[in-house]
């Protein structure tokens, strides 16, 4: 069989498989799936896209309205969840006017749905299978441009004391791929900005984690600022963020020093490079993108680009450990890289 023949084989295949996974979704996601008991045993990541003066309100951080969100994500109603929860009928009904003044739930006939981008684990884990192919597509495309990527690392003050090798995680992860490129896809393929809740532009998500695993929620890879003034910004990049204790001490950490020179190279060149590539990627994609947005039961709940902007995130992470597999990225053993960037 021809290679293309292979190819047609695989998508057919991944497609069937798919399907099957679709349909078990849908006859396990009904009201009655999950109690709120087990929901409220749940270990969920809370996570948002926003920058500057746009941090959600502080609401959404409080204990247990995670697996408030996610028990109206499963339809349970407002009665069940505050007898579970313990609550009194003032805090249920201060926090979901709260919820509903800063735009993440909505009501409707008495039906209260979530408006930020809810993930439960076997949701997760299904839609992770369905970004194989296309994540599949971005790291070969990586793979193909490397000599052009290794010459960008060759500009770098950066390179007279670590190898590409040693800096492919953050170069082909995280700025080709997330930091240096997630404001990019929102404006070339969204073509939207942040959904606005009370006045703060930012996307939110409350994601299921296997708690079997030392890593965030479906092993999502992701920046954490440190410290950020005027003339630096020290971060953190990777999955394990949060599971160690003593993970944000980076006084005590191997930091990788980019300086002005090599700040400019990163967010000017390296993300550039590969950017056409990506949005065509993307844009091939698009009906894909919002079948599975469909399909998955998020339409008419949550708008299609808060769907996309996590579903994004879910390829990339399958993308990077496609590199990893492939050893053209050398993933730190902790997980986790620290960083410095001069202003």
């Amino acid at each position: 069989m021809s290679q293309l023949g292979r190819k047609l084989l695989n998508r057919i295949k991944t497609h069937l498989v798919a399907s099957l996974i679709i349909l078990l979704f849908a006859s396990c996601t009904n009201k009655s799936e999950r109690s709120i008991l087990n929901i409220k045993d749940a270990s969920f990541d809370r996570g948002q896209i926003s920058s500057g003066n746009n941090d959600p309100n502080s609401i959404i951080y409080e204990d247990n309205v995670d697996v408030l969100l996610v028990s109206l994500y499963y339809g349970k109603s407002i009665e069940e969840i505050k007898k579970t929860l313990g609550w009194e009928d003032s805090k249920m009904q201060e926090t979901i006017d709260l919820l509903i003044e800063n735009g993440m739930l909505t009501e409707n006939n008495g039906i209260y749905t979530p408006t930020v981008f809810v993930l439960p684990l076997k949701v997760g884990i299904a839609l992770k299978k369905e970004s194989n192919l296309i994540a599949n597509e971005i790291s070969d495309s990586i793979v193909s441009g490397l000599d052009k990527f290794k010459e960008l690392h060759d500009k770098t003050d950066i390179s007279k004391q670590y190898s590409f090798k040693d800096l492919s995680f953050f170069y082909l992860s995280d700025i080709v791929l997330d930091m240096g490129q997630i404001s990019n896809v929102e404006s070339l393929f969204l073509k939207k900005e942040r959904p606005l809740r009370n006045g703060k532009n930012y996307y939110f998500s409350i994601m299921e984690k296997d708690t079997t695993k030392k890593e965030a929620a479906f092993g999502i890879y992701g920046n954490q600022g440190l410290l950020n003034n005027d003339s630096i910004y020290i971060g953190v990049y990777g999955n394990t963020r949060y599971q160690e204790a003593g993970w944000d001490d980076y006084k005590n950490k191997e930091v990788h020093y980019f300086s002005k020179n090599d700040y400019s190279i990163l967010f000017k060149e390296f993300n550039k490079l590969f950017l056409p590539t990506l949005i065509n990627i993307l844009e091939k994609n698009d009906a894909e993108f919002l079948k599975l947005f469909n399909e998955y039961g998020y339409s008419g709940k949550i708008s299609f680009e808060e769907f996309f902007i996590w579903y994004y995130h879910l390829i990339y992470t399958e993308a990077t450990n496609e590199l990893i597999k492939k050893e053209v990225i050398k993933k730190p053993e902790s997980g986790l890289l620290y960083y410095q960037i001069e202003l």
